[in-house]
């Protein structure tokens, strides 16, 4: 698949007690491949994100013999093998790859979502490491790295709103809170390529 010809899709399908995943062509999506199967709790659905060089799955879920919390896997799609790099995290916070495909950044929270810590950033070097990037009394949620990868750019929701702040992607630094985006709720960020908009 990594030496194929054009472009392929690569995309989640759901099941109730387990999601497949595939990489199809764009001009005939019945010529697909399946790249692996993933069980999960009942109508818990994964999500998953495709690593920049397109060697890797990153994706959240619940397992079929836990409770609620979400665990981090990677799977190999050469071959297809799968590792989990974390336990505790966020469902719903989709993966965010930095641009080398060495790390990962996921959402954890815990206790409730007004008290001091409730929510964190992580960061997940594929070596081994873990950086807890930024933790706020408000809703984090991470956006894209900046093209040079020293920052990561990600979203808080808070009483006032929803603002645009930053963090130094290896962690040590003060957050920074960069603008303000709306006085209720914004969701579905995008950052331009050159790192100088956000939709």
């Amino acid at each position: 698949l990594l030496q194929a010809a054009a472009p392929l899709v690569v995309y989640s399908e759901f099941g109730e007690t387990a999601d497949t995943l595939w990489a199809a062509s764009p001009d005939d999506p019945s010529d697909r491949t399946q790249l692996g199967q993933i069980e999960h709790a009942r109508g818990f659905a994964i999500s998953p994100s495709l690593s920049p060089d397109g060697e890797r799955i990153a994706y959240t879920v619940v397992s079929p013999t836990g409770g609620q919390a979400a665990e981090l896997w990677l799977l190999e799609i050469e071959t297809g093998e799968t590792r989990r790099l974390a336990q505790g995290v966020d469902l719903l916070s989709t993966p965010l790859w930095s641009a080398k495909a060495d790390a990962v950044v996921v959402r954890r929270s815990k206790g409730r979502e007004d008290s001091p810590g409730s929510a964190q950033l992580l960061r997940f070097d594929l070596s081994g490491g873990t950086t807890a990037l930024v933790s706020a009394a408000a809703g984090l949620y991470p956006i894209d790295f900046s093209p040079d990868g020293a920052w990561l750019y990600y979203a808080t929701l808070s009483a006032p709103g929803t603002a645009l702040a930053r963090v130094a992607t290896q962690g040590g630094g003060e957050p920074e809170t960069l603008a303000h985006l709306s006085d209720g709720i914004a969701r579905d960020w995008s950052l331009a390529p050159d790192g100088t908009r956000l939709a």
